[in-house]
């Protein structure tokens, strides 16, 4: 686990590094990326793709995301009317099970592929 965290804080120290490479780059017109790379000690690739406007680990988009942001949204917004106007006043919490079934309402309904639409799990 500490070597986990300590490659993980060398990766967060070296995209500082990089992300105040690119404020010095962006002054410089047509910078030569590959040597201030080596005369900063910085990894080429990844300060040419930041360079570029590319992603890195810390702010691409999220991977194995079932619902966007917007259906999230909505059934949160679900969720808290079903608290409010229902569960509360008999006494109930909300169920694993109801969240599950709502969340794969919205996915199926939203569905546009061939085959069938994903499900959502227990997390």
């Amino acid at each position: 686990m500490a070597k986990k965290k300590q490659q993980l804080s060398k990766y967060n120290a070296t995209a500082l590094r990089i992300s105040e490479a690119l404020k010095e780059l962006q002054t410089v017109p047509n910078p030569n990326i590959l040597a201030y790379s080596r005369s900063h000690n910085l990894p080429y690739q990844r300060l040419l793709q930041a360079y570029k406007g590319g992603n890195n680990r810390k702010n691409r988009q999220k991977t194995n995301l079932i619902l966007s942001p917007k259906q999230e949204r909505a059934l949160e917004e679900y969720l808290w009317l079903l608290t409010v106007d229902f569960i509360d006043d008999i006494g109930f919490s909300v169920k694993r099970e109801q969240v599950e079934k709502q969340c794969n309402t919205i996915v199926r309904e939203a569905h546009t592929g061939a085959g069938p639409p994903p499900t959502c799990g227990i997390n």
